[in-house]
């Protein structure tokens, strides 16, 4: 019953996953950090990077060592293989992700109890996705920000599937993340459709907040 949950935070979950972001890390790291009151851990998972990301990693570990939680790959795995590896290192309740080069907006993690909380959700069993909105940024400067509000209204899976919405920035609970599945590594880029798919293949319902949650770099 929701009711025990209602009214609550859960407890938020973020991976990282990088791989030779020296310089970029910490900016990725400090996102969440300026809204630590609302985070439970931070995962970062260094792909055996050959510079000092590593270093940069531990430093935050140091500092933030309830928080920050580090694991360092023996073997480069490749972007598809590190993420999937990082799945089973997860004990919140709602689940985020984010690349070592993009960013969350300061209030994300507030939007996302708004979210909850006015769909009452049980965030301990319920099979859901927390979609907001994101902020693309070219190397020239260019911002563009990505509508997910057709989430709304049409069947996720096919959105999806036309690439017509994104999983930037999307809340997972932990339920559907213990659903996902490896996918084929060998067919290149097209993983990543396939891992994003599981959001939607294995969610019961999809809340939508029109909040830019996230950057993209």
């Amino acid at each position: 019953c929701y009711n025990l949950h209602f009214n609550m935070n859960p407890k938020y979950s973020v991976i990282i996953i990088t791989f030779n972001q020296e310089n970029i890390i910490s900016r990725t790291i400090d996102s969440i950090l300026f809204q630590k009151e609302f985070v439970f851990e931070i995962i970062v998972s260094d792909d055996c990077s050959t510079d000092s990301t590593w270093e940069v990693i531990m430093g935050y570990q140091t500092r933030f060592p309830n928080l920050i939680k580090p694991y360092r790959n023996k073997v480069n795995m490749g972007i598809f293989g590190h993420y999937e590896s990082t799945w089973n290192k997860v004990s919140g309740d709602v689940v985020f992700v984010l690349a070592g080069d993009d960013v969350f907006c300061d209030k994300l993690f507030e939007k996302a109890n708004i979210l909850i909380n006015n769909h009452k959700i049980d965030f301990k069993n319920d099979l859901f996705t927390l979609n907001f909105d994101y902020k693309q940024v070219t190397p020239n400067g260019k911002e563009l920000v990505f509508r997910n509000s057709m989430i709304e209204k049409y069947d996720p899976i096919s959105l999806k599937i036309r690439n017509l919405i994104s999983t930037r920035g999307t809340g997972v609970s932990k339920k559907v993340l213990n659903k996902f599945f490896p996918v084929n590594k060998n067919i290149g880029i097209y993983a990543d459709g396939l891992i994003d798919i599981q959001f939607y293949l294995f969610s019961e319902n999809n809340y939508y907040s029109r909040y830019v949650g996230s950057i993209y770099y």
